[in-house]
């Protein structure tokens, strides 16, 4: 059997798609609940699974030789999904960019509905090493930005400037501005040249910029959290989690 994941779409979803596309009768369509249990033979060619404990539990029947060349559908959250070994994704995909956007969800590409059968397998990953090994590796500008913003004193400090930060980044400024408007800061909130310095070199390092440039294209979107807003995020390699947050800040401070 080959067996794909969808994680965006609902099981009457599939029974559409079949017919529409694949002139699949709906007769030919078993639906199975998590406590079916499958024969070992079937007539029908299609099957769409409602949990991935409905697909586990018949794990050994679809994965023999009655159920070759037979197709079948798993609808489950993607980290369930991710738990299943031999299942091709349908309407999501593990993102490839290492911030914390681990699962990115799609339409449904009907391309890979026919292929070769897969063998499926349930390996339980600790889910929380995965999230840790993002961590460990993540890039984005925050994580060292409010390293840096966390060694100064709270009570007068660490407000005013993540503010400017990420006010300038979601703006349209330019360095100049930038420079006036720590200038104007710091008669009030007194920083080091040292710390001056860290702070230009972390606003106006590349990365820093790629997202500014980023956050230049989505900041006037109704909104953000629709696939416009995700895709710009992946066109520039940036983690659509630190935009929101940087975007948040910014509304904030234009709402007082």
């Amino acid at each position: 059997m080959r067996v794909l994941g969808l994680a965006n779409h609902s099981p009457d979803f599939i029974s559409i798609l079949l017919k529409k596309h694949f002139n699949v009768s709906p007769a030919d369509v078993r639906f199975v609940g998590p406590s079916d249990i499958l024969n070992k033979s079937s007539s029908k060619k299609f099957f769409v699974f409602l949990s991935s404990r409905a697909l586990r539990i018949n794990q050994a029947t679809i994965n023999s030789n009655k159920y070759r060349t037979k197709t079948g559908f798993v609808c489950d959250s993607p980290i369930a999904l991710y738990d299943l070994d031999g299942i091709v994704p349908l309407d999501y995909f593990e993102s490839e960019n290492l911030h914390l956007d681990a699962f990115e969800i799609t339409e449904v590409n009907k391309d890979r509905v026919n292929g070769p059968d897969t063998t499926i397998g349930h390996t339980r990953k600790k889910y929380a090493e995965v999230v840790q090994a993002k961590i460990e590796s993540f890039t984005g500008i925050l994580t060292q930005y409010m390293t840096f913003i966390y060694t100064m004193p709270s009570s007068s400090h660490q407000k005013p400037i993540k503010e400017l930060a990420c006010t300038w980044w979601a703006s349209d400024e330019t360095e100049d501005t930038l420079s006036e408007r720590l200038a104007s800061l710091v008669k009030g909130v007194p920083l080091s040249e040292k710390q001056q310095k860290r702070f230009f070199d972390l606003l106006l390092s590349p990365s820093a910029l790629i997202y500014k440039a980023a956050l230049s294209e989505v900041k006037d979107l109704e909104s953000y959290d629709g696939e416009e807003f995700t895709s710009i995020a992946a066109k520039y390699g940036v983690s659509a989690y630190e935009m929101r947050y940087i975007l948040s800040i910014r509304k904030m401070v234009a709402n007082r």
